[in-house]
Formats: C-alpha cells, structure tokens, sequence
C-alpha cells in the first residue's frame, strides 16, 4: 500500500497547498472543506492527532518536514477556530513543536560543530537552520495570540535565537554554494 512520505518537501508543499486553499469559496472566511474546523469536536480531534503524530516524530530530526506541516496545520486551524478551547490547544500544540524544534537544532548544532568534515559541517549547519525556521513558523500566528505566547518563559529568546540560526544557516547555504 503506498504511503506519504513526510520527510519530502513535494509533500510539504502540497499539504502547505490544502490547508491554506482547498475548495470553493464560501460566505465566511473558511473554504467549503475547511468548515469542519467550526465544529469544536473535529478541531480537538485534529490538534490531538497532531500531537500523538508529533510525540512520534519528536526524536528524529530528518522528520522535520512532518513538523513543519504538523506546525502549519495548527497554526491555521488557531487562526480558523472561534472556540477559544481550541485555540488554546492550538498554542499548547505549537508550544511541544517549538520545544522539539529547540531541541533538535541544539542537537544538529552540536553534530555541526564535532563533525570532522568540512561538508558534513555545512549540511548539519544547513540543516539547523532549516529546523530553526522552522521553529519561527511555531511564532507564526494572529496577532492576538503573541501576548500570550511571549508571556511563556524563554518563548522571546527562543525566536531570537531561532532568527539567528536561520540567517547564520543562510550564510552557510550560501558559502556551500560558491
């Protein structure tokens, strides 16, 4: 049986496509498909597969096209959803994806730093910075959210930081490439 292989960024791509167009235009807001999100049992049932799939992944770095779409998806069902319930499942979701994402370009930094090879140097850069966009996107939400989500201990410094990494990997994808 076929399968979807989260690690691809084609895949990424298209999942990027469905959540934020699929469907007619309706009345309101949300797209014909995307009505399910009004209903408060199908959005919880969505941020908690969310999580289960994350709890999955959380361990491996190479998933991080899974949590870039994991990421999207909560992000836009926070941005869908009139149910404040929801939404604050949403920002407890991208919290545990924020966390993951920390970690992992903690771990990729290290690997980049220990790492013998001047190419495996750049990759494990190159990768770290891919993560740490990664962890931006986790910030990427309405505006009446940020209060809330830059009251959360550490939650500014982990978006300098994570700015920081994405312009120091550009750098690196640059260097890679001349």
């Amino acid at each position: 049986m076929p399968g979807v292989d989260f690690k691809k960024l084609d895949t990424t791509l298209i999942f990027l496509q469905c959540i934020y167009q699929v469907g007619p235009p309706e009345s309101n807001v949300l797209r014909g498909s995307h009505d399910m999100l009004l209903h408060d049992e199908n959005a919880f049932s969505l941020v908690r597969t969310l999580t289960k799939a994350l709890q999955r992944v959380k361990q491996n770095w190479e998933s991080s096209q899974a949590v870039r779409i994991f990421t999207s998806i909560a992000a836009r069902v926070l941005s869908l959803s009139p149910s404040a319930d929801v939404q604050n499942e949403c920002l407890a979701f991208l919290k545990d994806a924020r966390d993951v994402a920390m970690r992992w370009i903690l771990d990729l930094r290290q690997k980049s730093y220990t790492a013998m090879d001047d190419a495996d140097k750049t990759t494990f850069a190159v990768k770290s910075a891919e993560v740490a966009l990664i962890c931006t996107l986790t910030f990427d939400v309405d505006d009446q959210h940020h209060a809330s989500i830059f009251a959360q201990a550490n939650n500014v410094s982990i978006l300098v930081q994570s700015s920081i990494m994405v312009q120091e990997g550009e750098q690196a994808h640059s260097n890679r490439h001349e």
